[in-house]
């Protein structure tokens, strides 16, 4: 894990967006990075791409998922807070594996509407998990896929 300051941040991050180079930044912006070698500074790189992206699919899933009907309030939520590409992807999965379950068996409707109209921390549904039927093998394999951990 990185550890910047805030300033240092701010000032990389202008630098990268103003298209300079990694090689330019540590040979002549010193002075605005701290002193941080290429090594540092790509991997401050990186780190920034990579919410950037984040960002941007956060942001699109948000919009697909509002296009819908079908966004709550505390799904909006849970995207927002997702730090990682994997969580984001996980997230909409598991609501997309949620609405599925409206249309099986009661238990799976019991357990898609404690879950989707909960906060993702509530533990209410934890016992209608272990009561659930499956329909068929790839529900189970998905459902067991979707809540690893």
């Amino acid at each position: 894990m990185l550890n910047i300051e805030e300033d240092v941040s701010k000032n990389i991050i202008t630098l990268l967006e103003d298209e300079n180079t990694i090689p330019f930044i540590a040979r002549y912006r010193q002075e605005l990075t701290g002193n941080m070698d290429a090594d540092k500074l790509r991997e401050a790189k990186e780190c920034y791409e990579d919410i950037v992206t984040l960002k941007h699919k956060a942001e699109s899933t948000l919009k697909l998922i509002s296009k819908k009907g079908q966004l709550t309030p505390q799904l909006e939520s849970t995207i927002s807070l997702a730090c990682t590409l994997e969580e984001l992807d996980l997230i909409h999965c598991f609501s997309l594996f949620l609405k599925c379950l409206l249309c099986l068996t009661p238990i799976g409707k019991q357990l898609a509407n404690i879950v989707l109209h909960s906060d993702f921390d509530d533990e209410r549904w934890i016992p209608v998990q272990s009561s659930f039927e499956y329909k068929s093998k790839e529900n189970a394999a998905l459902y067991e896929k979707l809540t690893e951990k």
